[in-house]
């Protein structure tokens, strides 16, 4: 099965929030996670579910209030950037992968 990660930057935003929201709702959180990991097992089986991105490879992912740009590098896929849906769209990685590095 393919795999599904996230770009450590992307990852650090995600965290940064979700501390954020459980320092007023622990529930909300949780539910936060829960919908990101339902998220990435969702795109890892169908990852053609999604809308395709501004950028040749990507895909955008809606996840309420947050919106993930996500871009498959061989057989896997990489969520690259997460932000809110009222900032402006991630167009493009910042770093480049190349698909053939272990």
């Amino acid at each position: 099965m393919r795999q599904v990660f996230v770009a450590p930057q992307a990852a650090k935003w995600f965290s940064r929030r979700v501390v954020e929201i459980a320092h007023v709702n622990p529930v909300a959180a949780h539910k936060l996670i829960a919908r990101f990991e339902e998220i990435q097992r969702l795109i890892a089986e169908f990852p053609e579910i999604t809308e395709r991105g501004r950028k040749k490879n990507t895909r955008k992912i809606t996840m309420p209030p947050f919106i993930l740009m996500s871009r498959r590098i061989g057989d896997d896929i990489e969520i690259y950037a997460i932000r809110h849906a009222r900032q402006r769209d991630a167009l493009a990685p910042r770093r480049t992968i190349d698909p053939t590095e272990d």
